[in-house]
């Protein structure tokens, strides 16, 4: 960069016309994106820290590639953007700041969580720097950065894994504790408990034996279940997170939304398909959603698992929709629960042809106020023609 050749034109463009603009977009999505923030006051899970990570670290490589523009008087563009996009990160930061302490006092330290805390605390320094300094240089980004990686991968007791692990090993005790789980120091697995306190226990144990502090969890457990589980806990490949889970035997399962909802199952008991009528046997999947018959080609958009209000035939580039054909299937008032029929499927005339498409089974789930209807079925399906 001290070199006095000319900028590079093929990176002029790019820095110019590309790279900056985009930048500017971005940074009027992210205001309004922070406004909603505030206006709900809601955070969502993870989203703001990679979306202003993102931008951050975007904007500080713009700055490295426009630096020796930057004193050029005819790009006055440049020394404006350089100045200002440190002004553009503060009420970032402050954001930036509100979502990790957010997930940090709820949930405790990961890897991931103090990196960006680290992130954070870094760009905040950047920003700092170059509003306050007079004359500064952009050889503080480098070196800062290499000054807050070295230490967070090398400072004793401070170093993220160590913190990671402490921080994990504390809110465990902290959930066992609150919810009267410990007798004598060991877990009592027969206590009542919530579904929602077994994941948060579970997820836990699984990211302290994933990280060898198999002491500290084996403390935790009575002797029989400890040596039950010894080799998942030795065994890289052999712990599982249910290990843990399904010692617990008195769970609350807590309802939730998708509980409200009133849900009826048709099974098809026969197993045979009675092929005799017609002419041509095609099974289809998500994968490969369509055949052809003398030269007509038919195609059936598998949703994968669920449908609402769409069941799309395509025929020869006509789109029909089979979703009243499987609705009425549920058209008998029938009760909650399992219902077996003799035979799950529905027909339909397409030009001279008749098609027939067979289930294994359907599932209807129907809101209370039944404003919202579901229809699940299986993601392949058996097809006949004539």
């Amino acid at each position: 960069m001290e070199k006095k050749d000319d900028y590079p034109a093929v990176l002029k463009f790019f820095t110019q016309y590309i790279l900056v603009p985009l930048l500017l977009i971005y940074i009027i999505i992210l205001y309004f994106y922070a406004a909603k923030i505030l206006i709900n006051w809601e955070l969502p899970q993870g989203w703001v820290s990679y979306l202003i990570l993102a931008y951050s670290v975007v904007g500080i490589l713009a700055i490295l590639l426009v630096y020796p523009l930057k004193e050029n008087a005819s790009k006055s563009w440049i020394k404006i953007f350089s100045d200002l996009f440190y002004y553009t990160l503060i009420p970032l930061i402050i954001l930036l700041f509100v979502a990790i302490f957010t997930r940090i006092l709820e949930y405790g330290y990961t890897e991931a969580r103090y990196f960006v805390l680290i992130i954070a605390i870094w760009l905040t320094s950047v920003v700092l720097y170059n509003i306050f300094i007079q004359g500064s240089s952009i050889k503080f980004i480098p070196i800062s950065m290499f000054v807050f990686g070295f230490l967070s991968l090398t400072a004793p007791y401070l170093n993220v894994f160590s913190v990671a692990k402490r921080s994990q090993k504390s809110e465990l005790i902290k959930t066992l504790t609150e919810n009267k789980l410990l007798e004598n120091g060991e877990i009592n697995f027969k206590r009542k408990i919530s579904d929602a306190v077994v994941n948060d226990i579970s997820d836990k144990f699984n990211f302290l034996a994933k990280r060898n502090e198999t002491t500290f969890l084996f403390e935790l457990l009575p002797t029989e279940i400890e040596q039950k589980y010894t080799k998942d806990f030795t065994d890289e490949y052999g712990w599982r997170s249910n290990s843990i889970r399904n010692e617990f035997k008195n769970v609350i399962y807590l309802k939730d939304k998708s509980e409200e909802y009133r849900s009826t199952t048709i099974i098809a008991k026969n197993v045979g398909l009675d092929i005799s009528k017609y002419r041509k046997l095609y099974k289809i999947n998500y994968s490969q959603p369509q055949f052809k018959y003398e030269n007509n080609t038919f195609e059936l958009t598998v949703p994968g698992t669920i449908m609402k209000s769409e069941f799309i035939l395509i025929y020869n580039g006509q789109k029909i929709n089979l979703f009243p054909e499987l609705q009425q299937l549920f058209s008998k008032k029938l009760r909650s629960g399992e219902q077996f029929v003799d035979e799950l499927s529905i027909s339909k005339k397409v030009g001279k042809y008749e098609i027939k498409i067979m289930f294994d089974s359907i599932v209807r789930n129907i809101s209370p106020n039944e404003k919202e209807e579901y229809i699940i079925t299986a993601d392949s399906y058996i097809i006949l023609i004539k």
